[in-house]
């Protein structure tokens, strides 16, 4: 199993405005013989779950409510096919895919008790793609609150991370979306207690999902309702008895995890990846 990780180092000096950038199915020049790939979802009907455990530090009101209003600041219908939704209630809260079964879901889940990533982490998102395509299967969001005080800014005060901040950038690494060095972008890697300025989506961002989905005319059906967690571990395979007929499907090679970190104040994106 292999590490990369990247230490992103916050400057004083002027920063030119780039363009959004997309993660990759490798980075070199740790790609081998591989050709690293976008990564991208195959249908862009993408849903979401939202873990029913909340936090202890906001009301589960105010929580879904912002949630919701950070998934759809990603669909603009009149540029992108991309469609996110907020589906309902899940509880699951295991990050990861399992490749045998048809019962994965993506998650957002509050880390209240134990965080086992660096502690100055704000939130981690876990993408599991296929290296040889690029396709993306499932993504889970982790929200660090052991370690952080998330609130409402206007609510909370500036000492807080603002929750809608938050996961608004996140939600965007869901979507095949790297760390832009645009200073006005939601991609963009840094933040801060009382920030707000990640919640809504700029152009560099809208520039991102108009290329990466383009409109395509077809309308997204999701049945919503709650998630349940699966009986069996993430690289299980469902038992097999008289009253299930079905086959678990072949099963991948053991997952290589990519750790890319923004060291400092805000966000780490991890994906999972393989053949």
């Amino acid at each position: 199993m292999n590490k990369l990780i990247l230490v992103c180092l916050l400057c004083l000096c002027p920063v030119q405005a780039l363009a959004w950038e997309r993660t990759m199915t490798c980075e070199p020049p740790n790609c081998g013989d591989k050709t690293p790939l976008p990564t991208y979802w195959e249908d862009p009907c993408v849903a979401f779950h939202l873990n029913k455990a909340g936090t202890r530090k906001m009301n589960f009101a105010d929580v879904q409510k912002i949630v919701k209003i950070s998934v759809d600041a990603w669909y603009h219908p009149d540029i992108s096919s991309l469609t996110p939704h907020l589906s309902g209630l899940t509880d699951e809260d295991r990050v990861g895919y399992n490749p045998y079964i048809d019962q994965n879901a993506n998650i957002i889940v509050f880390r209240d008790d134990e965080w086992t990533e660096a502690g100055e982490m704000m939130a981690l998102t876990t993408v599991t793609h296929r290296n040889s395509t690029g396709r993306i299967y499932d993504a889970d969001i982790e929200i660090n609150t052991a370690n952080w005080d998330y609130g409402i800014v206007e609510k909370d005060g500036k000492n807080v991370v603002d929750l809608q901040n938050t996961l608004t950038h996140e939600i965007g690494h869901v979507f095949g979306l790297a760390h832009s060095q645009n200073l006005e972008a939601t991609m963009f890697p840094y933040s801060s207690t009382g920030e707000t300025n990640l919640r809504s989506l700029e152009d560099d961002d809208l520039e991102a999902i108009a290329a990466i989905y383009p409109p395509s005319g077809n309308a997204c059906v999701f049945r919503d309702g709650t998630f349940q967690k699966p009986p069996y571990d993430m690289d299980e395979a469902p038992v097999k008895d008289e009253d299930c007929s079905s086959q678990p499907r072949t099963p991948h090679t053991t997952p290589l995890w990519l750790f890319i970190v923004a060291m400092g104040m805000l966000l780490r994106r991890r994906t999972a990846s393989f053949l």
